[in-house]
Parts: structure tokens; sequence; C-alpha cells
């Protein structure tokens, strides 16, 4: 959906929401189709990018007052170039989980996901005496 205030209504009632899930009427013909859940190749000429956007971002500006939630299953590659950083970072663990996502047709967290990843930042937050 794009429009921001259909979103809102559709989020905030549950019996909606429940109906959009169900019957992804108004979803766009291309988001229909299964979404594939698999590792993601990175290319090492993507990992100089990333690696060059942190360096700019740590040069540019101060990073010790942030914390990366990263998606679990992240390459490795990436989590030694932000603990080179010594960037705080929260790795999120889905183990144990019913999936996270909405369903077969749509990627994006469910209120489930939502809440356990809140879960485990709360809990970073709080061990970290950040929060």
């Amino acid at each position: 959906l794009k429009n921001p205030g259909l979103k809102k209504v559709l989020y905030n009632t549950k019996f909606l929401y429940y109906l959009y899930l169900n019957n992804p009427i108004l979803v766009d013909k291309q988001n229909r189709g299964e979404v594939h859940h698999g590792p993601k190749i990175i290319t090492p000429e993507q990992i100089d990018l990333i690696s060059r956007m942190l360096t700019f971002c740590s040069e540019s500006y101060d990073m010790s007052n942030l914390v990366f939630v990263l998606h679990p299953g992240i390459d490795e590659r990436i989590v030694e170039i932000l603990d080179q950083m010594e960037v705080k970072m929260v790795i999120l663990d889905p183990s144990g989980d019913e999936d996270w996502a909405i369903g077969s047709h749509d990627a994006h967290w469910s209120c489930y996901g939502h809440s356990r990843v809140a879960g485990q930042v709360s809990h970073y937050l709080i061990s970290k005496g950040l929060l």
C-alpha cells in the first residue's frame, strides 16, 4: 500500500489487517509471488563498497553513540568490518522462533517479528547500560 493514511488505519485495526494479510487483493501483482529467503551472495566488490562507505561514515561522523542492528545471517565480512571500527552492533537471533515474515507473499516482519526484534534490542541496550 502506498497511502500512509490507509496504512495507519489498516495496521491499527486488527480485523482489517487480518483481512489484508489473508486476502492480498490490494498488493501489486508482482508482490503476490513467493518470497525466497535464502543467503544472499555478496561479491568482493560489494564488500569493498560497504567498507568504503563505513570508513567515510566513521571519518565524518561520531559513530560511538550508534548501535547497528543486523539481520540474522549477515555476511561475516561485514561484521568483521564493523568490529574493526569498534561499532556497537546487535546481530538478531531468530533461533527457536516461528517465521518473522508476514507471509509467503511478503517478507516484511510481522507483529511477532517486530516484538522479537524489540526484545533483543532492548535486552542488548539494558545489558550495556545504554537504556
